[in-house]
């Protein structure tokens, strides 16, 4: 019988997406998805599939904005004094952070017009909508549990 080991399951914390995001923010040259694999290698300790990065949205898209930022970068390398270069890089950092962040903006606006128009079909006006949440009562949901294994609603 063979030996089945469970499957160890390494998912990506919202730590680790931003720190991806941070790198591809900062990326210099050409840009793969396998380059991108032996970074995110590196940098969290753990070999991620394609796959698993292009799950996220939020990466799939920072990648894309990435890389069609990185051929226009390829054509206007910097010259001149080291701290004219590093001035440079860190406004091409901030640039594609802006891009991914723009981008993600758009992708909010397109996603609160597709709420407003359901809400609206609905009936539900603005007033109801932005009605605050209903506070937390922290010592009811200490109860804990109740019979076998079941919370108590």
């Amino acid at each position: 019988m063979p030996n089945k080991q469970p499957a160890i399951q390494n998912r990506l914390s919202d730590k680790s997406i931003t720190r991806i995001l941070e790198t591809l923010d900062s990326w210099r040259g050409p840009l793969t998805w396998n380059l991108l694999l032996d970074v995110v290698a590196v940098l969290l300790g753990h070999r991620f599939t394609r796959q698993a990065l292009w799950n996220h949205e939020s990466i799939r898209l920072a990648f894309g904005v990435r890389q069609s930022i990185s051929v226009k970068q390829a054509k206007a390398q910097p010259r001149g004094s080291l701290g004219l270069i590093a001035a440079h890089e860190r406004i091409a950092t901030l640039q594609a952070k802006v891009a991914r962040l723009e981008e993600a903006n758009e992708r909010l606006k397109v996603q609160f017009i597709r709420w407003a128009h359901n809400a609206h079909k609905r009936g539900l006006d603005e007033d109801f909508l932005n009605q605050p949440l209903p506070a937390i009562d922290r010592e009811k949901s200490k109860i804990g549990l109740v019979g076998k294994g079941r919370r108590r609603m």
